[in-house]
């Protein structure tokens, strides 16, 4: 097919040969197959994406499934090249479920209401947890139940008691939010060029398609800001790094009150290592943790990722944990992996098995297709706000079941065997022994009974 001609009013037109192509891929976007991207990939690795933003996907993969030379799953005979058309959805398997999966409904106003007592204390917290884990909880209830989730305020408290201690925080914030304009000549230079220049470009940029944030001058970004710039100042330590006005928008929007954002964008910092931190070990931690867990529960893709050069490196994991799958999922999907992250009694490193059933749910195609780092990269980053958050969070509390059930636990994961709240190993389950299997240099394993 050829271009217009130069000055022609006709659209411009974008054609490619198929037949000299390494590979085709389509990404649907769940509960819109008509919408989605269409992935090419040249046989010197280059890639053109093509965004359906308006339909017809749909039909187009009608046709290129009914052109038989492109559903060769391996290297064609003839000329060596792959020639791999791939739809690509999750992979599901109804026997590796939780065995509580399906039998929690979302967190009700009505069940709610049944779980406090006439003061307002909850009457048994795990039983919360368990349901919000399992089911999820109705948004309008959000603002109510994320601080107790996340911390902020205690689920023994009354309500008049969790009031209080609201009020005595938002005092506190104040006081943080104050500590910048308390600062001498040369630190407040300092956090000038470290802190506010960062956060000052980021605020503007941050979810520019919510109305909530819309306009520089809206004082909902302003108020960003300052929530920002607090907590830079109250945690010289952690500062801010980018990103974190990401995870704080959804809490200001739902919670409302600076005061009450600002403590659960910090608890929800501090909660995790794997949440944003500036730190490089911390992150090293955490794929260390990932690499054993995808050794474990997803041994097809692992064994292709040791046989990638760099692909053990786990780069397309990055950006999950730095930002806590905000930019992978739908929001309403990524705060639903939130509030399950936060309310799951058996592990405080969930989010590592989110990761895993994203691999265990689009990896396929990575080991049919047997792609290199760049092009592992490329296909988790194509898929993102087009997965499945209900099917990944199923998969999850499935794969984080599968091991609870181990017979034994490697030494370097036995930190993954500790609650949160430090009750101890499992919440109750029964612990597998720890093994070890050897330590570079014969070093013996603290980890190892």
């Amino acid at each position: 097919m050829a271009r217009p001609p130069p000055g022609s009013e006709a659209p411009e037109m974008f054609t490619v040969d198929l037949g000299q192509a390494r590979s085709v891929r389509v990404f649907l976007t769940p509960g819109d197959p008509g919408c989605g991207q269409l992935v090419l990939c040249s046989r010197q690795s280059q890639y053109r994406i093509l965004h359906f933003h308006c339909g017809g996907l749909e039909k187009l993969v009608c046709l290129l499934d009914g052109w038989k030379h492109l559903r060769s799953a391996g290297p064609a005979a003839d000329d060596g090249g792959c020639r791999l058309f791939s739809v690509c959805g999750p992979s599901e398997q109804a026997d590796t479920d939780h065995p509580e999966e399906g039998r929690h409904d979302p967190l009700s106003e009505d069940l709610w209401q049944r779980m406090v007592d006439h003061d307002g204390r909850l009457t048994d917290p795990d039983h919360l947890r368990r349901v919000v884990f399992f089911g999820g909880l109705a948004p309008s209830l959000r603002s109510t139940v994320w601080p107790l989730l996340l911390g902020v305020l205690s689920c023994s408290d009354s309500y008049s008691e969790r009031q209080e201690h609201r009020h005595r925080l938002a005092e506190e914030f104040e006081r943080i939010c104050a500590l910048p304009d308390a600062m001498s000549l040369s630190e407040r230079a300092e956090f000038q060029r470290l802190v506010v220049s960062t956060v000052d470009k980021d605020v503007v940029r941050t979810e520019p398609g919510n109305p909530f944030f819309c306009g520089r001058a809206n004082p909902n970004v302003q108020t960003l800001r300052r929530i920002l710039l607090g907590f830079a100042a109250a945690n010289p330590f952690l500062g801010y790094t980018q990103g974190m006005s990401d995870l704080l928008a959804p809490l200001l929007v739902i919670l409302g009150e600076p005061a009450d954002a600002f403590w659960a964008l910090d608890a929800l910092i501090k909660r995790s290592a794997a949440v944003i931190c500036p730190r490089d070990d911390v992150m090293d931690v955490q794929l260390g943790y990932l690499r054993e867990l995808l050794r474990l529960l997803t041994p097809d893709f692992y064994r292709h990722l040791s046989t990638v050069e760099d692909g053990l490196e786990l780069l397309f994991t990055h950006r999950w944990l730095l930002l806590c799958f905000k930019r992978e999922f739908a929001e309403p999907a990524a705060l639903r992996i939130w509030e399950a992250c936060w309310s799951c009694q058996q592990t405080r490193h969930f989010s590592l098995f989110v990761c895993a059933a994203i691999c265990a749910a689009y990896a396929a195609d990575v080991t049919d297709s047997a792609m290199n780092a760049d092009a592992i990269l490329l296909h988790f980053t194509s898929l993102s706000q087009h997965m499945d958050g209900d099917v990944v969070l199923r998969k999850a509390r499935g794969l984080l079941y599968q091991f609870l059930s181990l017979d034994e636990v490697p030494c370097s994961l036995a930190s993954l065997c500790t609650t949160e709240d430090g009750a101890g190993p499992w919440a109750g389950r029964r612990l597998a022994p720890v093994v070890c299997k050897g330590h570079d240099g014969g070093a013996r394993c603290p980890a190892a009974r």
